[in-house]
């Protein structure tokens, strides 16, 4: 690993299953971080979530795996028995980091390493009635009342697809290990180094409700709520005839106008001041609609933005893949496998002296065992044995 990566030199344990947790530690592996993903021996349940790389009919692997866990080395290891327990404190003796998304004494662990930072990614934390449930992205959507915010008036609430919340407590918990690294290791906080690490936790929970922060915020301070409603300003999403594009018309009328070749509108007494189109927005609609099923999204966006009105075209998949404004800035990375090149997402964000740095694709299932346990003192012999028995 190159001495110039941001967390070069921190050594991670990643017991998680969950794509919280993975992503978290492929943050950490993205600047740097050597990540040891410990997984059990029949394999992360990440392994077996769509979608998934066919070849000649028979699933090869989990693209979201491979997403999470780039630039990663894996052991098999079932620490829940005794020798397995013995082998992750072995482990956890040398690792600066440890996270998990299941219950265990991370206060132990912590007494065999005292600089060791421990970071739970759970669903709904340690404490609380909730602290025992499970939860999936459909549940902490309902229960973050972002569901409840999204969709439109008068339909039921909107479930936004994706793993969006894991996500965001994944953001949440690099964030959080970055303060306790800077916590243990600073010399410039008043009571200097505490040189000890600490037990740290991101629930998906709480992470959900803060993104609806402005929301609760609203709520709070004088008792209303945001409810799905008629957006009530000049917004809409029109179909072109190949593709969607959005429309605020708060200013440029005139401009929008003329991107849908509809210049008359420009001075129609119905949408010629902003009071007017919002009286009159679902006339103005139609009108602009009746033009764009005839146009094409790029030459409406293109000729919109000559005047500096905001349309946008709605992406799909490929047209983000083919983005020319993602290619100049080098999103899609490459990473070699022996078998071809495999493209990875590029950096979630950029620094300039220490760049992320992809080097290794997302490990086999225990493809690390022999090197791992190795360097701990474990013998071949002994690892062949903890394999028979279902260990390793």
């Amino acid at each position: 690993m190159s001495e110039e990566t941001a967390l070069g030199g921190l050594r991670v344990l990643d017991l998680s299953e969950s794509v919280a947790g993975q992503f978290c530690s492929r943050l950490l592996a993205d600047y740097g971080a050597s990540v040891i993903l410990v997984e059990p021996p029949s394999g992360s349940a990440i392994r077996a979530l769509p979608p998934f790389r066919i070849k000649a009919g028979e699933i090869v692997d989990s693209l979201l795996f491979w997403h999470l866990n780039t630039d990663k080395r894996s052991i098999t290891l079932d620490w829940h028995q005794p020798s397995g327990h013995r082998i992750l404190g072995m482990l956890a003796r040398q690792a600066d980091i440890l996270i998990t998304d299941r219950s265990l004494d991370r206060e132990a662990f912590r007494a065999i390493n005292p600089r060791l930072i421990t970071c739970l990614v759970s669903d709904f934390g340690e404490t609380g009635p909730r602290a025992d449930w499970q939860g999936s992205e459909l549940i902490h959507q309902a229960l973050g009342g972002t569901m409840f915010t999204t969709g439109e008036l008068g339909r039921e609430p909107l479930y936004g697809m994706g793993h969006r919340t894991q996500y965001a407590t994944g953001v949440t918990a690099y964030i959080t290990i970055l303060a306790a690294l800077h916590a243990r290791d600073s010399e410039t906080l008043d009571a200097g180094p505490t040189r000890r690490g600490q037990d740290v936790e991101a629930s998906v929970a709480e992470a959900v409700a803060a993104m609806g922060q402005a929301f609760a915020t609203q709520y709070q301070y004088n008792g209303t709520y945001f409810q799905r409603e008629r957006y009530p300003n000049v917004l809409r999403l029109i179909h072109c005839r190949d593709g969607w594009a959005v429309v605020f018309a708060n200013e440029r009328w005139g401009a929008i106008c003329a991107a849908f070749k509809r210049e008359e509108l420009a001075t129609d007494p119905r949408f010629s001041t902003l009071v007017e189109r919002q009286k009159h927005w679902r006339e103005a609609v139609a009108l602009l609609q009746e033009s764009a099923q005839h146009l094409s999204v790029d030459e409406v966006v293109q000729e919109a933005q000559k005047n500096k009105a905001v349309i946008s075209k709605v992406m799909n998949l490929p047209d983000v893949w083919e983005d020319e404004h993602l290619r100049v800035r080098g999103f899609w990375e490459r990473v070699k496998t022996p078998h071809a090149d495999r493209v990875v997402l590029g950096p979630v964000f950029r620094m300039s002296e220490t760049p992320r740095q992809p080097l290794r694709p997302a490990p086999g299932l225990g493809q690390d065992n022999s090197e791992i346990l190795g360097a701990l003192g474990i013998t071949s012999d002994e690892i062949e044995q903890l394999r028979a028995v279902g260990i390793v």
